[in-house]
């Protein structure tokens, strides 16, 4: 088993999460999805970015921070980190990047600003998240892109208030993790919409044995929304491992996002 992230060779991947799953890397704590985005980041996007590219990452992880941001997986694109919190990582970001506390559902920045933005789990904890889709809307250049994920469930979106009241078995811990604001439903794709972002998912490694999954610690399917405003910024993800859905909208391609 190889990790992505770390480049080291791991004898198993360890359990992670609520409700526990395997995948977490024992050298460098890089668990699927951190895997799933610096592939993506490393292979695919950054490379095809213009040499004056801007990146922003929208309440990033430790992780993020510490792994994500060498030029190994982004190159020398430049990245801005946003949180409404300042915590003890965020003054470990290293130069040339930098990080500002800035809500995301009211950006200081000028319109069209950054070439990609990311926004990984963070919506569940923004109250205000469909100002926050606008917003990213707003500061994204014509040709750039979002990579949106969350946690897709079925049903509709419901505010945390509500799902605890019909899910007594989940305790804090879970909702830390998960999103202390929202638990997204298949409705989810339509606040994107509204926010007038185009989209579609992207399929990685479609077609590739489950060893291949398991061996790398991904999940068996490995997908990520990715916004725009114009289609045409989509010619970046060409790609032999990247299928690019045309259409979502089905109760199942919205379970499929989930912990991607």
């Amino acid at each position: 088993m190889h990790c992505w992230i770390c480049d080291n060779e791991v004898s198993s991947f360890a359990a992670y999460g609520i409700p526990p799953r395997m995948g977490k890397c024992p050298h460098c704590s890089a668990k699927p999805r951190g895997r799933l985005l610096g592939w993506l980041l490393k292979e695919v996007l950054c490379p095809r970015l213009p040499d004056t590219a801007r990146i922003l990452e929208v309440g990033a992880s430790r992780f993020s921070v510490a792994r994500l941001l060498g030029p190994r997986i982004i190159g020398r694109n430049r990245c801005a980190i946003i949180d409404v919190r300042i915590l003890g990582f965020h003054q470990r970001v290293p130069f040339p990047h930098g990080f500002v506390q800035m809500d995301v559902a009211s950006m200081g920045f000028c319109a069209r600003n950054f070439d990609l933005i990311l926004c990984n789990n963070t919506l569940p904890y923004v109250l205000r998240d469909r100002d926050a889709l606008g917003e990213i809307r707003r500061c994204l250049k014509p040709q750039g892109l979002a990579i949106i994920n969350t946690h897709v469930e079925s049903g509709v979106t419901v505010p945390v208030s509500e799902h605890r009241k019909t899910h007594p078995d989940l305790g804090d811990d879970y909702y830390a993790e998960n999103g202390d604001r929202w638990v997204y439903g298949e409705d989810f794709f339509n606040r994107v919409s509204e926010a007038g972002l185009g989209y579609r998912m992207l399929r990685l490694f479609e077609g590739r044995p489950p060893d291949y999954f398991r061996e790398n610690g991904l999940k068996p399917r490995s997908e990520c929304l990715l916004a725009f405003t114009d289609p045409a910024a989509l010619d970046r993800c060409v790609h032999p491992d990247i299928r690019v859905a045309r259409a979502i909208g089905t109760a199942s391609a919205g379970r499929r996002q989930s912990r991607a």
